[in-house]
């Protein structure tokens, strides 16, 4: 369960088509599975211990509705910040593995960046809060050029949803269904829902705002990405997130 929202928010760009959510989780899955093997190989002869958070526990230190902070006027509950959230354990995780495969220890505690000094038990926290700010300053950027989606492509949208159901679960899969399925991803239907509209908008503000066609060449359509980050920039800077008083993160390892 990587950073999906890079995957599908941010990465399935205008007609280049799009990897499946699904084979991202399996690919993911995979590679967490090899790196067990090749952990389990290090640990027998370096004798490694790797601090691995249980995010079943973890998740259970708030309820899901609890609020985390505001982005604006939009509340972030406990259920959509801990899937960005333990995304990144899991990526920190990951890297411990790697670093592991080489006889090298990573502690929770040790520095990420000595610049500014952020440990990696800092790491997922901020990094989910980064995700959150750039999908709501696109929904922003959207709103201030009076780009929204039309009834056909919220319904596609919800077609969207139906079909990875399906992909996932089968034929006769149901959206109820495919919450229970999310739900072992700590991810909320409503937040996928969100990453797909968030897609849709990308796409349509290529369209309306960069002029972006499906006849458009490469080099047209790079520039206009090109342009559009640099407008971005400015709505994410004013994307401000505050914690909600209160609040506290459960600790890591």
């Amino acid at each position: 369960m990587k950073k999906i929202v890079a995957l599908l928010a941010l990465a399935c760009l205008l007609f280049t088509g799009c990897i499946s959510y699904f084979q991202v989780l399996r690919i993911k899955e995979e590679s967490n599975a090899a790196s067990q093997q090749v952990l389990s190989s290090v640990s027998e002869t370096s004798a490694l211990q790797l601090d691995f958070v249980d995010l079943a526990a973890l998740y259970a230190a708030h309820s899901p509705d609890t609020v985390v902070g505001t982005v604006g006027d939009r509340e972030i509950t406990w259920s959509e910040f801990f899937y960005f959230y333990g995304s990144y354990i899991l990526d920190v995780e990951s890297a411990m593995q790697y670093y592991a495969q080489y006889g090298y220890a990573i502690s929770w505690d040790d520095v990420f960046d000595e610049t500014s000094g952020t440990a990696w038990r800092e790491l997922p926290a901020e990094s989910a809060v980064q995700d959150i700010r750039e999908y709501t300053a696109i929904s922003s950027f959207s709103a201030e050029k009076g780009i929204t989606l039309s009834d056909e492509a919220e319904a596609a949208v919800e077609a969207s949803l139906l079909d990875a159901a399906r992909d996932a679960l089968g034929e006769t899969a149901t959206l109820a269904d495919f919450e229970s399925f999310l739900a072992q991803y700590y991810l909320p239907v409503d937040v996928y829902r969100q990453m797909l509209r968030t897609n849709s908008l990308y796409n349509q503000i290529l369209t309306e705002q960069y002029h972006v066609t499906e006849e458009s060449d490469t080099e047209t359509l790079e520039q206009a990405r090109t342009a559009f980050s640099a407008d971005l920039l400015p709505v994410y800077d004013n994307t401000v997130f505050t914690w909600a008083e209160g609040f506290s993160l459960p600790s890591i390892p």
